[in-house]
């Protein structure tokens, strides 16, 4: 280290006596040279005055006589080589004091000279409120506090491998305060360090402050650790960045990272690990990225994500990411508008809420989480042109759906067989809740019809109904019960036999078959009834006593049918009667030939609970219950044959 000018002063700044290290710079200024005094980790380094930089910067007179003195205009700063800047270049000094250049304008009122001093330590704040400078260059340096609202760089500024100043009477923390900055060309920060407080963390103050900056270039933080927990680490809202923005490779933020409303060409975080679990970790809420949004490639993020409004012209990529917040939302996607795909497989991680509600994605959504991922997908009125979910399998085995308005195209499956069994992976993961509406079953059904798989889209829409009728429990209230069973039964009972016959109206072969049957177990009963003397002719009503060939027959005004019976054998035919019971709409004139009844009743009835049975009472009571049935069977088989009943999957 050089030593300090014999006429200079102690305490406060003399620009009129200049330290030999000053002279140096003095000399390198003019000459267009940096000036390079010791490595970064060296110590003790050179000391160098703020006030001198300042006098440098702003053109003030310094120096008095020798090769150093400055004319009354100041020293004239030559740029390094042609075609480069001018500017002032230290590399390795320890600066003394505050460096304010607040407000700070060139003497033609332009901006100031290249500003670059790397791998300087600060020991008290830099303020640049406000200032105009050609370039800023912080690179390397040990530094306590940046203050630099309002300003504004005609070319880049450079804060990599940026860390905080610490010694015996001082922790480590520094900050930088950049809001509203204008930035003509790249900010870099990567490889960098700032500590806002210790590790309990500062409310109310932000590691990096960068709220409605522009920046025209990349924002570049890629390797750079920001600390403060539990609050604010990184906030750049309502920022425009006319490139790109990376927080990627081993970038680390305790607390919150917001780029809320902010602009920009693209995003990655891949790699960067986001940790906060209050304010959330990292939020995009409103942001438009006009590429594509990556967070995969060991992304972690341990507290919300919030892409909440996010226009991607892009891709969303989270493959390989981690999104953990147990009990709470781990991703909020909601209303997010993608143009590309949406990636969230290759074993992305997810320990908490998805909420995709309202998002509208152009491409596909490809979901392929880890197996043991835990995690509740809202899919409420999201839309999607094409859904990959490993044949249901991508969601975590562990995880629930709702999905009550979630709409896609096509879903990716590799045999046309599988589909309706890969669905139905799907399903289970989404029946968990009771009050499941058909929408999810009908939006399946309709991409099945549109694949041209016409059988499984109705079995989608059978399932459906079937769960609905499964739905149905008792009361809590036992009192309640019998009124429930009378009220719920014959529905139930109605609903059982057009879904068992009838396919719920989706399949007319099913209700041929079902009619059939119910013919054949017609016919069987009339040939049984008729041979085993349950069937007799049907006699006409009399009212009083007939006298026919000398023989008196009684009569029964109770039923009006004659005491003396005709077995029906040789009458009917069995199966014209069974039709002509079961078919309303059909008239063959059987039924009027024969009714039920004993040909040969015995003088006691059997007995059941202690009374007698009327067997001719429930002989015609099955008859009557088979031509109810019948009537139904017949209605629904229109029904059926007419698809009034089936939905529509177009």
């Amino acid at each position: 280290m050089g030593e300090i000018g014999d006429n200079a002063p102690k305490g406060d700044f003399d620009p009129l006596h200049l330290r030999a290290e000053e002279k140096r710079v003095v000399d390198d200024v003019r000459h267009g040279r940096p000036s390079h005094f010791t490595d970064r980790e060296a110590t003790p380094k050179a000391v160098i005055r703020a006030d001198f930089i300042r006098h440098l910067m702003l053109q003030l007179p310094v120096g008095e006589g020798g090769p150093w003195a400055m004319a009354p205009g100041g020293v004239r700063i030559k740029a390094p080589l042609p075609g480069e800047s001018e500017g002032i270049r230290i590399t390795g000094a320890q600066i003394d004091g505050a460096l304010d250049l607040s407000d700070g304008r060139s003497t033609s009122g332009g901006a100031m000279p290249v500003l670059a001093l790397e791998y300087c330590d600060f020991s008290k704040p830099i303020k640049l409120e406000h200032a105009r400078l050609q370039r800023l260059s912080l690179r390397g340096s040990r530094l306590r506090q940046v203050h630099a609202r309002g300003i504004k760089l005609e070319g880049p500024c450079n804060l990599s491998e940026v860390s905080p100043f610490a010694s015996e009477t001082m922790s480590e923390m520094n900050t930088a305060d950049f809001v509203g900055a204008q930035i003509d060309g790249d900010f870099y920060i990567t490889d960098s360090k700032f500590i806002a407080a210790g590790t309990e963390g500062a409310p109310g103050i932000k590691a990096f402050w960068m709220n409605s900056a522009t920046i025209n270039g990349n924002f570049e933080a890629s390797n750079s650790h920001f600390s403060n927990p539990g609050h604010a680490a990184i906030s750049i809202w309502h920022a425009v960045i006319h490139g790109s923005c990376y927080l990627d490779g081993e970038f680390r933020a305790e607390g919150s990272v917001s780029l809320a409303r902010s602009t920009m060409a693209s995003f990655s975080a891949s790699g960067g690990q986001f940790i906060n679990d209050n304010l959330g970790a990292l939020t995009l809420q409103g942001a438009t990225i006009y590429d594509s949004c990556l967070l995969n490639a060991g992304f972690r993020a341990q507290g919300e994500v919030s892409l909440f409004g996010v226009h991607v012209g892009g891709s969303l990529s989270a493959s390989r990411g981690a999104f953990s917040n147990a009990g709470k939302v781990a991703l909020n996607a909601e209303n997010i508008s993608i143009g590309g795909d949406v990636f969230l497989n290759q074993d992305c991680e997810v320990e908490g809420r998805v909420s995709l509600w309202g998002a509208k994605v152009t491409q596909s959504l490809d979901i392929g989480v880890k197996e043991g991922s835990t995690a509740t997908w809202l899919l409420t009125d999201a839309t999607v042109n094409r859904l990959i979910d490993r044949e249901g399998n991508g969601w975590g085995k562990n995880s629930r759906i709702i999905a009550d308005g979630f709409r896609y195209d096509f879903f990716d499956v590799k045999n046309l067989s599988d589909a309706w069994p890969a669905r139905r992976k799907w399903l289970k993961l989404l029946e968990w809740n009771k009050d499941l509406g058909p929408q999810p079953y009908e939006q399946i059904a309709r991409v099945l019809a549109s694949m041209g798989h016409g059988d499984a889209a109705r079995s989608a829409l059978v399932h459906q109904i079937k769960r609905e009728m499964g739905s149905k429990r008792l009361p809590a209230n036992p009192l309640t019960w019998p009124g429930w069973l009378v009220i719920t039964i014959p529905p139930l009972f109605l609903q059982w036999l057009f879904g068992a016959g009838f396919r719920f109206g989706y399949s007319p072969g099913r209700a041929l078959i079902t009619v059939a049957l119910l013919v054949v177990l017609g016919t069987w009963g009339t040939y049984y009834a008729r041979d085993h003397g349950l069937l007799i002719v049907a006699t006409q009503p009399m009212a009083d006593v007939v006298l026919q060939n000398n023989h008196q027959f009684a009569t029964s005004l109770a039923t009006g049918r004659a005491e003396e019976r005709t077995s029906c054998k040789g009458t009917v035919a069995p199966l014209l009667y069974a039709i002509d019971a079961l078919v309303p709409i059909v008239d063959l004139g059987e039924e009027k030939k024969c009714e039920p009844g004993q040909v040969d009743p015995p003088d006691h009835e059997p007995k059941v609970f202690g009374r007698e049975l009327d067997v001719d009472g429930v002989l015609r009571g099955i008859k009557a219950f088979y031509a109810l049935l019948g009537a139904v069977a017949t209605s629904l088989m229109i029904l059926t044959f007419s698809g009034v009943l089936r939905k529509k999957l177009d």
